[in-house]
Parts: C-alpha cells; structure tokens; sequence
C-alpha cells in the first residue's frame, strides 16, 4: 500500500510540476517563455524524484500470524503442510493466507512469495 501511494504522489508530483497541458495554444513569443518555464519545472522534478528515497521497509501491517503463514510459503510448503506444520486446518490456512493477498496487493502465491522476498517481510 505505501509503494502503491508513494508512485502515485510521485506522478502527481511530476505533473503538477510540469503542467503538461498538450492542447495549449502557443505563439512564438509565449513558446519560448513556456518552454524556458518547462525546462525549469522538468529540474525540478528530476531534483524531486533523485532525492526521493522509498522506504526501507514497507509496512503492511500483516498480523504475526499472517507473516508465520507467509514464511511457511516462503520456505514451499504448500496449505496442507503449512497447516500441519503450525497445528490449524487448511481452512485456517486459507483464510490467512486471502487476508495476506489482500493486504500485499497479490492474487497468488507466487506473487506474495516474491514480495515478501522483495520487501524482506519474512
């Protein structure tokens, strides 16, 4: 969720600062002020996004529970033997693990076992 919100201010950031407008009437006179405008707002977006530092670890608010079930993931065991590893049903399992597609933005386990190695979550 906070890389998801920090490309998003990013973006935002750059257009606001560039004020692209594609369908602006320029004359010759005026073009040359708006581009000289531009090349400024283009530094100082290339200044915003070189000083931008995402964070160290993202924070996505995963239950203790939820990161056991995800590490489980990690090392690949699969619902049944995650269950059987941590004493609780596949259902559980499944249950938690939904929640934790939920909160990391994934749609399979794959994907979840890469962010989390990504973003050190495990």
């Amino acid at each position: 969720m906070v890389a998801l919100i920090s490309r998003q201010f990013l973006c935002l950031a750059l257009l606001s600062l560039l004020s692209l407008n594609p369908r602006a009437n320029r004359s010759s006179t005026a073009g040359d002020d708006q581009d000289q405008d531009r090349s400024g707002r283009a530094g100082r977006a290339v200044h915003l996004f070189r000083n931008f530092a995402p964070p160290t670890k993202a924070n996505y608010d995963l239950t203790p529970h939820e990161t056991r079930i995800l590490k489980l993931l990690v090392e690949g065991h699969n619902y049944k033997t995650a269950a059987v590893e941590l004493g609780v049903t596949v259902n559980t399992i499944s249950f938690h693990v939904r929640h934790v597609y939920e909160k990391l933005q994934v749609h399979s386990k794959s994907e979840a076992v890469a962010k989390a190695l990504k973003n050190k979550l495990v």
